[in-house]
């Protein structure tokens, strides 16, 4: 089949005056353009065949591939050294023991566990129940859960950018970066949060995108299992219940019933419990001491975070103005996300929007917390949340 004209480098130009088209030619010989033809359908070729972009199978086996790698490191690193520990570890395997002798949800006081949503130490008490003590299961729990964070985050990277090479790039960054890696040695409760989080926000870009009632009843599902991981979980209902009234092309009364269906099945179950807390405790999440940072201090340090997870070579050497630049570039995404949301809806805008737009309001809300009450130093274990969706933009836009 013959090339048309625009393949061919031809480019149509309008007379001022009338709607005629002049064209111009770019190429000037049939043979040249059938060589540059020939040349473009060779580096195609070859590229996809590294990168198997019209065999989605073949993509997705690489992804699983990663993702059991990922699992597979950090499930080596807690089995030849144990799960790090600090006093949050404490509180999570004495629920977990308290579970499984049949004393509920208590402390190592034999206290009402409030300070801490129950469903982590209730999967670590759920693996006690095959033989599994509560310390030895947290590495298995992490390992899955960052493998499975990185399987499906990264399918549904790959449905949104062209090149399959900068969505393997990022499963890989996901799999070796210490920025999430290192939060699976411990024994903390961010792998199963990280991998619910990126569940919720995907069935919301599917649900932006088709509005299918099931995507929405999954989200919500996802954020309710995020909120019983970590309280914080609750920045993803108030993000989602946004993106709900603020989509486009609703009319009012559909939206509110939206919202009202998700905001019922995302937020029952943190509800139920933050109420048996103030039955047991007269607290909604336990006795929380003033914060010890103000705001600047805490604006300060987030910064400073999200510096060290940009690449070496940009940052070194630069000292202060490395944390300027980190500003400049929060300022740029804060700017993509209202650029994309003001366009038309769309599955790029919508990715956009939903992850850029989650990573800067959990930001927020995780600064005004620090500066409400007390939380140890800002460092990854908090943000390491927002590390998903700041890096899937990043890809998008780079893509």
């Amino acid at each position: 089949m013959a090339a048309g004209p625009w393949e061919m480098g031809l480019e149509p130009t309008r007379r001022a005056g009338n709607g005629s088209c002049v064209i111009r030619t770019a190429i000037t010989t049939r043979g040249q353009a059938a060589g540059l033809f020939e040349a473009r359908e060779e580096v195609a070729r070859k590229l996809s065949l590294m990168w198997p972009r019209l065999n989605p199978h073949g993509f997705t086996l690489l992804v699983a591939c990663i993702a059991a790698l990922g699992a597979a490191l950090v499930l080596a690193r807690v089995l030849a050294h144990g799960p790090r520990m600090d006093g949050d570890s404490i509180f999570y395997i004495a629920a977990a023991n308290n579970l499984l002798d049949g004393l509920g949800f208590a402390t190592l006081e034999g206290q009402a566990y409030a300070r801490r949503p129950p469903l982590f130490s209730a999967l670590l008490a759920a693996a006690g129940l095959v033989s599994f003590a509560p310390l030895q299961a947290a590495g298995w729990v992490n390992a899955a859960a960052l493998g499975l964070a990185i399987f499906f985050g990264g399918r549904w990277l790959s449905q949104k950018v062209e090149s399959r090479f900068l969505a393997a790039w990022a499963c890989l960054a996901i799999a070796f970066t210490p920025v999430v890696a290192k939060t699976a040695h411990y024994f903390w409760s961010e792998p199963t949060f990280i991998l619910f989080t990126t569940l919720a926000l995907l069935q919301v870009d599917k649900f932006l995108s088709a509005s299918r009632r099931s995507s929405l009843i999954w989200a919500a599902v996802f954020t309710a299992l995020a909120c019983m991981t970590r309280y914080i979980g609750v920045t993803l209902i108030a993000f989602t219940l946004a993106a709900l009234l603020f989509q486009r092309g609703t009319a009012m009364q559909e939206k509110l019933q939206r919202m009202a269906v998700y905001a019922l099945v995302a937020a029952a179950p943190i509800g139920t419990w933050l109420i048996r807390n103030y039955l047991a405790t007269e607290t909604l999440a336990g006795i929380r001491q003033p914060a010890s940072r103000d705001l600047s201090e805490n604006v300060q340090r987030i910064l400073e975070v999200l510096t060290e997870w940009m690449p070496p070579a940009i940052t070194q050497g630069l000292g202060s103005i490395a944390t300027s630049i980190t500003s400049v570039l929060m300022l740029a995404m804060l700017g993509l996300v209202v650029w994309a949301f003001i366009r038309r809806p769309g599955e790029s805008t919508n990715f956009v929007v939903v992850n850029g737009g989650f990573a800067l309001f959990y930001i927020a809300l995780m600064t005004a917390a620090a500066t409400g009450t007390s939380l140890t130093e800002m460092d990854n274990r908090y943000l390491s949340p927002v590390y998903l969706p700041m890096l899937f933009t990043a890809v998008l836009v780079m893509d």
